[in-house]
């Protein structure tokens, strides 16, 4: 029966490990503020963060240390989460659910990605299969690692809570698991809860507080917005609408989990969706047909879903695709580095990965900024290159829309090279700088 259950952790490992041979470069660009938060873990004050918990910065500081590369170590928690989410799909559904979570566009598209998102909704989904099979403690601690990687994660508290057989012991687990982010709060005096106002400003389009009747009013369509963005895939509308039927006719574990997903999008409609915020919905909806199906239909359903499904996990993001062609020229190049595209980053001596500094750190309308200016600004704040990307400079930058087109650089300027619609310059010193 062993061998049953973990032939899908199997797979789903041999999957991942092929499929990240297409994935070789950066997919997630927050996973380089997760970096410099691991980088700076030595001081307490990186511990709390009003939007990230400490939880997943930890993980990934521990990885690093251990593999001496970060990008390695996110691909590997990732790896990690997928499993989980693997093996909590049958702990939930029963068998054979693990074949059809293992193809799940969500699971494929976020296993091969660094960052806090899968992590999370997996370890919520491990907790929610903990308290159904009425494990209080376990269900705890797992939910507190979900607390950890994401503040989002809160909204699985009362449906796991709402099935745990011992609430009691349940809260207390989870407030030792999430003892590294409430005990620093205490020991620096700041407050241990998140702030989320930043991203109710995005949704309201100025700033609003929670607790208000413009949230409220705005919910119901926030809450549409966050259930359309997670069933947007066809197959997802069809697991959602199996997770519903089976609920409804008392299938085992589709009504913890579509209350899980419920319980998501409803807390993700009070600001704003995208498909990493909703990712716990839409895993929840991809499981869905597990919740109908069978037991000895669900592998030969999984083989039919993943003839679509890995296909499709093995193109590149478009900003992944673009950044591609610039890696190779960064690997040696000098810094600090400038540039006009977020996604450019370095590798650092401890194998972490280091953000470049944007064009918007001059100042000033960017629209204005010319070559004359980004050359005596680069030069007098000491940036060592330059790198621009021709659709960046289109969109923000228009004058600087030359220095893509021609082939000498400006002078105060080297061009390094020219790959696809990038340009890397090399900052000659100036006069100042120059100066013995």
């Amino acid at each position: 029966m062993a061998r049953v259950w973990a032939a899908p952790l199997v797979v789903a490992a041999l999957l991942l490990a092929w499929l990240n041979q297409d994935h070789l470069g950066l997919r997630l660009v927050d996973f380089l503020f997760f970096c410099d938060r691991a980088r700076r873990l030595d001081f307490a004050e990186a511990w709390l963060d009003p939007l990230y918990p400490v939880g997943y910065p930890l993980l990934l500081r521990l990885g690093t240390t251990l593999l001496g590369d970060a990008l390695l170590a996110g691909r590997l928690i990732a790896g990690g989460a997928a499993l989980l989410a693997v093996d909590a799909a049958r702990r939930l559904l029963g068998p054979g659910a693990g074949w059809l979570a293992l193809v799940a566009a969500p699971l494929l598209a976020f296993g091969l990605t660094e960052g806090t998102d899968l992590p999370a909704a997996a370890l919520s989904l491990a907790a929610l299969a903990a308290a159904v099979e009425r494990r209080p403690a376990q269900a705890g601690l797992l939910l507190g690692g979900a607390l950890l990687c994401r503040y989002t994660a809160l909204a699985a508290l009362p449906v796991v809570l709402a099935f745990s057989p011992a609430r009691g012991r349940t809260l207390l687990a989870l407030a030792l698991a999430t003892a590294p982010h409430w005990g620093m709060a205490l020991f620096l005096g700041r407050s241990p809860l998140p702030d989320q106002s930043f991203n109710l400003a995005i949704a309201a389009g100025g700033p609003t507080a929670l607790l208000s009747l413009e949230t409220l009013r705005r919910w119901p369509v926030g809450l549409y917005g966050a259930l359309w963005m997670a069933l947007s895939n066809p197959l997802a509308l069809a697991g959602g609408v199996a997770l519903l039927g089976g609920a409804l006719v008392g299938k085992r574990g589709a009504r913890p989990l579509l209350a899980l997903g419920l319980a998501h999008a409803g807390l993700i409609g009070l600001a704003f969706a995208n498909a990493r915020l909703v990712l716990p919905t839409a895993l929840a909806a991809g499981l869905g047909l597990a919740a109908l199906a069978p037991a000895r239909l669900r592998l030969p359903l999984a083989l039919g879903i993943g003839l679509f499904t890995i296909p499709a996990a093995r193109l590149p993001n478009p900003e992944e695709e673009t950044v591609a062609a610039v890696a190779p020229l960064l690997a040696e190049a000098p810094t600090p580095i400038l540039t006009a595209h977020p996604w450019v980053w370095q590798r650092t001596a401890g194998g972490y990965l280091h953000a470049a500094i944007p064009l918007r750190e001059l100042g000033g309308d960017p629209r204005q900024l010319d070559p004359a200016t980004l050359v005596r600004e680069a030069q007098r704040r000491g940036f060592a290159t330059v790198v621009l990307e021709k659709s960046r400079v289109d969109r923000t930058y228009p004058g600087l829309r030359a220095m893509m087109r021609a082939k000498a650089a400006p002078e105060g300027l080297e061009l390094v090279a020219k790959a696809g619609t990038w340009a890397v310059y090399r900052v000659r010193p100036g006069p100042a700088a120059a100066a013995p």
